[in-house]
């Protein structure tokens, strides 16, 4: 587990920018699959992307796009995560429909949930109960220390079959659906970009418990990938000093 703190919210987006442009670079297939997930700090790393000169390095043409995690409400809602990707940046880029798969969030939630699993078995081959694998997967943490739409607590935490699952809190307290922990930990690159004091309290429990609490962000840990924390200063001001 790797960590990066940067001094602003404007260096912390561009640090994971830059992360993501050299994961897609470095790449060797011919499709590189990524799963974004939502919230504020995600929203600003995005609007950043869209006019970082380093846009112009990524082989936007071998993305496919999948989202962690989606509010069951229409995309034109200003809580809706893939809404709000596509006006921040997904407009601006020279991606086609074929490579974005918003989740099916206008459906009853579970048949979303069900849908959008079988969308994710077909693209990606699966056979046999296999997991896909994501080359690279953006998380966030809330204050409560949740991870995607999986909240401390939930039953969802304990879902080992289904790689999609539908879920009811957060804010606002709507219907969401969630990839689950198995899928999360099957990545080969979780980055996950954290700003802001308000959650310095709970990246100190996560990093003091090392995945034994029972904060679902700790546990986010990939069977064989690697797992990159980029936290800003506020963020990071209750954690021992770094070297």
């Amino acid at each position: 587990m790797r960590l990066i703190i940067k001094e602003s919210a404007r260096e912390l987006f561009r640090e994971a920018g830059e992360h993501f442009a050299r994961a897609v670079l470095e790449s060797t297939g011919p499709v590189f699959s990524a799963a974004l997930s939502g919230g504020s700090t995600a929203m600003g790393k995005l609007k950043t992307m869209r006019t970082d000169p380093l846009a112009s390095r990524i082989p936007w043409s071998k993305l496919d796009l999948w989202w962690v995690d989606e509010r069951c409400v229409p995309f034109e809602s200003p809580h809706s995560n893939f809404g709000n990707a596509r006006k921040d940046l997904l407009d601006h880029l020279p991606l086609s429909a074929g490579q974005l798969h918003p989740m099916p969030a206008q459906q009853e939630p579970w048949q979303g949930a069900m849908d959008y699993e079988h969308e994710m078995i077909s693209a990606f081959r699966l056979r046999d109960g296999r997991l896909p694998v994501f080359d690279l997967i953006f998380l966030g943490i809330g204050p409560d220390g949740h991870v995607a739409s999986l909240f401390p607590g939930s039953a969802a935490l304990d879902e080992r079959k289904k790689l999609v699952t539908a879920v009811k809190g957060g804010d606002p307290n709507v219907y969401r659906l969630t990839l689950t922990l198995p899928v999360l930990n099957q990545a080969r690159l979780v980055l996950f970009v954290v700003s802001g004091a308000k959650k310095a309290e709970t990246l100190r429990s996560i990093f003091s418990s090392a995945g034994t609490g029972g904060l679902p962000a700790a546990m986010v840990k990939p069977v064989h990938g690697r797992v990159t924390w980029i936290v800003d200063r506020d963020a990071a001001s209750l954690l021992p000093a770094q070297p």
